[in-house]
């Protein structure tokens, strides 16, 4: 596999866990847009994200077998904005 130094941003909304390892946490999913995402995620199960938008930071990597994937370093589930009404 082949990594780039410098970290990206990428958001969207999870589609599908794929493959996920429940002894060590590493996922590979894929969002929407149908880019696969893959790295360890400890907060939650992963599989009760699916529909939701996600922040993710990370590298392109680039694996022999699977192609062009983000590999993520945190995952964070985006805050849908609250509107308040006054009285």
């Amino acid at each position: 596999m082949e990594t780039n130094e410098k970290s990206f941003n990428l958001s969207g909304v999870l589609k599908k866990v794929l493959y996920k390892n429940d002894e060590t946490k590493y996922t590979i999913a894929v969002l929407e847009n149908n880019q696969k995402i893959c790295g360890v995620y400890f907060d939650a199960d992963i599989e009760k994200l699916v529909g939701e938008e996600i922040l993710l930071t990370g590298n392109w990597i680039t694996h022999s077998k699977y192609g062009v994937q983000f590999e993520f370093n945190t995952l964070q589930v985006k805050e849908h904005e609250l509107f308040f009404f006054p009285y």
